[in-house]
């Protein structure tokens, strides 16, 4: 009987490796190896450089590339390039198998926005070291400058709703409109971004916002005052505002050197009667 019982169990063992050998084999010749459990994307674009996400993670490089260990299945694919659409489409990814990619990319058509606001929307004025409690906010014009006793800040802020939330921004300047010149010389401008929020009808020299010490652009104003639009280029600046990487607290014009007498400037703000000689800010960008 324990022969019998012997010889039993070492069919059943036969047996049972036969089965397992079977399943294993399978109809295809066998279990494939671990690297053929993953595709691979083989990424190209025209033009080429485009940065790759793959699941809407950047994987850190730019077409060409070929991504290998790609889990099979459905992936999103995205490209971006610079001035071009962005390109996405959902690719899927089979076992042990390439998929080549080689989009075209359109270029994106630049448009521009120009901001100029009235007296109702619009948030300019400026504060008086002279008159350090006095608010000017309902004024026609801003000054800008320095003179005997007396020293002038101008503050502005527009909102950019208007700008499509995912736009680029490509440059942006703002133009004032250079009405009268108080002095005999020219004076040098910056423009410094504002670091704190400030209301329009209660901000006065005493109680004015921080702002940076570093200027974003500098314009020199001649003698006489050009009666024309003077442009500060805050590309940057407005590219911040736009990604949210600066806080939009606005700007602020005052002379490079305030401890020199020389002139002040006056310019329109967004309460003058004339819409188009109001302050304005004109945007240029593309949406990806």
């Amino acid at each position: 009987m324990k022969i019998k019982r012997n010889n039993y169990s070492k069919a059943l063992v036969f047996f049972s490796m036969m089965i397992l050998l079977v399943l294993m084999s399978g109809c295809n010749g066998g279990v494939p190896p671990i690297e053929e459990l993953y595709g691979t994307l083989d990424i190209n674009s025209t033009p080429s450089g485009a940065n790759v996400y793959l699941d809407g993670v950047d994987t850190g490089q730019v077409t060409p590339i070929i991504l290998p260990n790609i889990a099979v299945g459905d992936h999103i694919i995205e490209l971006r390039k610079f001035h071009y659409k962005c390109w996405e489409d959902i690719v899927t990814v089979m076992l042990g198998q390439t998929v080549y990619l080689n989009p075209p990319l359109l270029w994106a058509i630049e448009e521009t926005i120009k901001i100029q606001p009235g007296g109702l929307e619009g948030k300019d004025t400026c504060v008086w070291y002279n008159h350090p409690t006095s608010n000017y906010g309902n004024d026609d014009y801003l000054w800008v400058g320095t003179y005997t006793g007396a020293i002038v800040r101008s503050y502005l802020h527009f909102d950019l709703s208007d700008v499509p939330p995912n736009a680029v921004i490509l440059d942006a300047n703002l133009g004032l409109y250079n009405y009268y010149s108080y002095g005999l010389t020219s004076i040098s401008i910056g423009l410094y971004t504002v670091n704190e929020s400030w209301a329009e009808d209660t901000i006065t020299w005493d109680n004015q916002p921080s702002s940076s010490s570093e200027v974003t652009d500098i314009q020199i104003l001649p003698t006489i005052q050009t009666d024309d639009f003077v442009h500060w280029q805050i590309g940057n600046l407005v590219k911040g505002w736009q990604e949210e990487s600066i806080a939009n607290y606005g700007m602020v014009l005052r002379h490079t050197d305030e401890s020199s007498v020389e002139d002040i400037k006056w310019f329109f703000s967004s309460d003058y009667i004339t819409a188009i000689d109001r302050p304005k800010l004109i945007i240029n960008f593309y949406v990806p």
